[in-house]
Order: C-alpha cells, then structure tokens, then sequence
C-alpha cells in the first residue's frame, strides 16, 4: 500500500480533496460520497487523508468485471450549506 500523503496515493488525495471542496463550496453540494469497495485499503486511505469517514450506510452490493463486489460508503460534509 502506499503513503497516502506521498507519491501516487499523495496525488490522489489531493485530487480528492480538491473535487470534494470545489463541489461543497461551488456546485451547492452539503455532502460528498464516496463508495470503496470494503477490502481496497489503499482507497481507504485516500479517502480518509482526503477527510472522509466511513459512514452507518448497509453496504452495497455491485457487480463489477465478473465479480460480486461490496461497496463501503464513506461521507464528508455534515449536510449543511456550506458557509
């Protein structure tokens, strides 16, 4: 897995947190989800350095390239306009 904060997962997560905020504070949007399937920790990581946390959501199930695949959901926002 790599470091979240350097390299390729650095850049990831900072294209994450730059789409998250252009959407929170210029399209309108209370909150961002993302949906990580359950055993990619990699993403995971991403999505927590990018400021997302899992949420209470039921998993989702999905087929995805011929396989049956569980979908974590994880939030960031609380809902309310952003100031």
């Amino acid at each position: 897995m790599s470091d979240p904060g350097s390299g390729v997962g650095g850049l990831a997560s900072a294209a994450v947190t730059v789409a998250t905020g252009y959407a929170l504070q210029h399209c309108g949007a209370r909150r961002v989800l993302l949906r990580i399937e359950a055993d990619n920790a990699p993403s995971a990581a991403v999505a927590r350095s990018a400021g997302f946390a899992p949420t209470t959501d039921e998993p989702v199930a999905r087929e995805a390239k011929g396989r049956r695949v569980l979908l974590r959901t994880w939030g960031h926002g609380n809902g309310e306009p952003a100031p």
